[in-house]
């Protein structure tokens, strides 16, 4: 099995929408949770909102104020194969297969670039196709 990683920063305001961002990824095959907190005192908060979703993460306290560099501060502990960086807020809608995986067999590459598109509401009917926006390399 491929082992997916999920590397985004978290605070307190997004702990509402968590629960759904961590089912989606679940769901297309990510293996492990990496959030990055930047402010000590949501630290507890966050661990045990987040525990009560799923014990598959690890709540990282970064210790640099610089927002450019909060992520990189997980990147000492991650051991998976691949790293997913995205914001708490960014769903990946696969059209190439039911699992990151499936992305991975694919198209064998080391880096994947993929345009994002705003979707409102969960609606893809009204928006044009996505489909052939993944650049392999």
């Amino acid at each position: 099995m491929t082992s997916i990683a999920i590397v985004t920063r978290i605070n307190e305001i997004e702990l509402p929408y968590i629960g759904s961002f961590i089912s989606h990824y679940n769901s297309i095959g990510v293996t492990r949770f990496y959030f990055v907190n930047q402010y000590q005192e949501q630290y507890d908060t966050i661990h045990e909102y987040i525990s009560k979703i799923t014990s598959n993460f690890k709540l990282i306290q970064a210790k640099t104020e610089e927002v450019n560099q909060i992520q990189h501060a997980a990147f000492g502990c991650i051991s998976e194969e691949f790293i997913l960086h995205v914001d708490a807020d960014e769903y990946l809608e696969l059209r190439c297969g039911n699992s990151i995986s499936d992305l991975i067999k694919k198209y064998d590459a080391d880096l994947y670039l993929i345009k994002w598109v705003i979707v409102p509401n969960d609606r893809f009917e009204n928006f044009p196709s996505i489909r052939g926006s993944l650049a392999a390399h």
